[in-house]
């Protein structure tokens, strides 16, 4: 699984910037998120949020479980012309109380931890008060199949399942939206040929795959990004703690 995931993120690594679903996805949580404050990365991959984050003047601390992760977003970071030490091997399991932070960010991550409400309470603990914490995961339960298992998934979600999660640590949820509405379809027809879905696009230089990748990056800017389309492939959600 770690393999399969990690030869995923080193693929994208290189193309971050340009990538239709990470470029848009960061540009989505600027948004949400408040202008300054202590930002917490928590999964950060190769860092190519926290990169943006850092070029948007945030005090940043990225954390990841793997090796390769850490190692290759060290690289990206370098050759932004920002420190190394930024990003830390480390899993979230082990973040304790003096780890205080004003905005915790968590993206596909609680999907791979069995026990999700216990991770999101490791989270809570390390968030300030009046703190804000985004997280998102894949959804969509009817459509957990063959990838998510190569991927090391344990569920996909729906609003309610977040919605215990964050009631559990008394964390008030201020949005909750879909998002990757234009992804169903593919995935699904995936499922039904019992065929693995087929992103190298996302990698490849060809012309064909690049006008993919680039109309898929306005799609995302302009449509996904602005409209809630009630379905999708991921769920978002921001709270602050109380």
């Amino acid at each position: 699984m770690e393999k399969t995931l990690d030869g995923h993120w080193e693929k994208i690594y290189l193309h971050q910037q340009k990538d239709f679903r990470s470029a848009n996805l960061n540009r989505l949580l600027l948004k949400m998120m408040p202008r300054k404050g202590s930002v917490l990365d928590v999964g950060c991959g190769t860092c190519g949020l926290t990169l943006e984050l850092l070029k948007h003047g945030y005090d940043v601390y990225a954390i990841d479980s793997s090796f390769t992760m850490v190692e290759n977003a060290k690289k990206v970071l370098e050759k932004a012309g920002y420190s190394r030490g930024i990003v830390t091997l480390k899993n979230l399991l082990d973040l304790n109380k003096n780890d205080n932070f004003d905005i915790i960010i968590c993206l596909d991550v609680l999907e791979h931890i069995e026990d999700d409400y216990g991770a999101f309470g490791k989270l809570c603990n390390s968030l300030n008060k009046g703190g804000k914490i985004i997280i998102s995961v894949p959804a969509m339960q009817s459509l957990y199949g063959k990838r998510d298992i190569e991927l090391g998934h344990y569920r996909r979600y729906d609003p309610n399942r977040l919605r215990s999660i964050f009631n559990k640590y008394s964390i008030e949820i201020e949005k909750l939206r879909y998002w990757n509405f234009i992804g169903i379809l593919p995935l699904f027809i995936s499922i039904k040929k019992n065929k693995r879905l087929n992103e190298e696009f996302r990698y490849s230089a060809s012309l064909k795959n690049r006008s993919i990748n680039k109309f898929l990056y306005y799609w995302f800017r302009i449509f996904e990004n602005n409209v809630d389309a009630k379905i999708g492939l991921t769920l978002i959600c921001l709270g602050i703690k109380s």
